[in-house]
């Protein structure tokens, strides 16, 4: 057994010849303490659930967007954080509200060594944030601080009730770094065509709407999702966000060279998916190398249709001497062309 930074997951090594499987910390980093935030609409939409598994969200009582770095509970959308110590982070995700009228434009956080957050702060904007339930995955240089203010800009709909359904701080797992989204081109069949195969690695770990997420239509534990990453990729770890229902708890993960799974080199490894809904679940492995990976459902919670919000894989980060043999080889070859 093994854990994961996120949730504890049974690993099997499937296959002859896989290394040991190697345990680190994964990205997602605790969720921060609330100091403050701006008027919740009502006891039901507090700035809380933004960390809460389940499907409440924050929202306003119609504070709209208000003026930059405010502590007026009644002036603006925002919410004030608190890690407790100093961390670094260089991935945030925001699930929007689920609806298309309490739309936020521009928002950003503000990363601060101290209670007070001013413009001397490092800010980090987003442009779009994103709407009815998305998620986008929002990458920057990683920022370092104890304290972070989220906070909306502009709005970009027709209520002012702004706010967010749940939120992800995340740091790249060190050693590595994210691979571009692969083409998602099989699996089972999918719910309608607002929850297709390709919204389950598409940069948007969101839930309902169009395209934030991939929903089978009954598939239970025999739901599955084949994806190619156009070559062969070293993949050593991999951010599994789940639906906010219809879970999926057990998983298999293959990964192969061909793309119906079938050649010998095909390898498998075995999860247990936290049982809560819309929850990250992180694992990180030894490298494996593979062009097609396969997630096969195992086990199901919840109604039928299981799915997937959004999955990222990892690659190792080049060794600093691979890069200079590479450079090395570059220029031989340029000298022999010239020669």
């Amino acid at each position: 057994m093994r854990k994961s930074s996120c949730v504890r997951g049974l690993v099997a090594v499937v296959a002859l010849g896989l290394g040991a499987v190697s345990v680190a910390r994964a990205g997602q980093l605790p969720n921060p303490g609330i100091t403050a935030s701006a008027d919740p609409f009502s006891p039901q939409y507090v700035a809380s659930n933004v960390f809460d598994p389940a499907a409440a969200e924050f929202a306003t009582s119609g504070n709209a967007a208000g003026t930059p770095f405010s502590d007026d509970p009644n002036d603006g959308t925002w919410i004030n954080f608190d890690f407790g110590e100093t961390v670094t982070f260089d991935t945030f995700i925001q699930r929007t509200r689920v609806n298309n009228v309490d739309v936020v434009g521009r928002s950003r956080l503000v990363v601060s060594d101290d209670e007070t957050f001013d413009a001397s702060d490092r800010i980090v904007e987003f442009s779009p944030t994103g709407q009815n339930g998305a998620g986008l995955v929002q990458r920057f240089a990683p920022q370092t601080g104890r304290y972070v203010r989220w906070e909306v800009l502009t709005s970009a709909g027709t209520s002012p009730n702004l706010g967010a359904k749940q939120m992800f701080f995340m740091n790249t797992p060190k050693g590595l770094t994210p691979l571009a989204n692969p083409t998602a081109y099989n699996g089972f069949t999918p719910f309608n065509a607002n929850y297709a195969w390709q919204n389950a690695a598409n940069g948007n770990a969101g839930r309902d709407g169009t395209g934030n997420e991939y929903a089978s239509q009954g598939g239970r534990a025999a739901t599955f999702i084949d994806f190619d990453f156009g070559s062969a990729k070293k993949i050593a770890g991999f951010d599994f966000f789940n639906r906010e229902s219809d879970l999926i708890i057990g998983y298999d993960m293959l990964f192969s060279d061909t793309p119906d799974f079938s050649s010998a080199g095909t390898q498998t490894l075995s999860f247990v998916a936290s049982p809560d809904a819309g929850q990250v679940n992180e694992e990180l492995f030894d490298p494996i190398t593979a062009r097609y990976v396969r997630l096969r459902a195992t086990s199901a919670s919840g109604a039928a249709n299981t799915g997937v919000s959004e999955i990222i894989f990892y690659t190792p980060v080049p060794e600093p001497g691979a890069l200079g043999i590479v450079g090395i080889a570059a220029v031989g070859m340029l000298r022999r062309r010239r020669a």
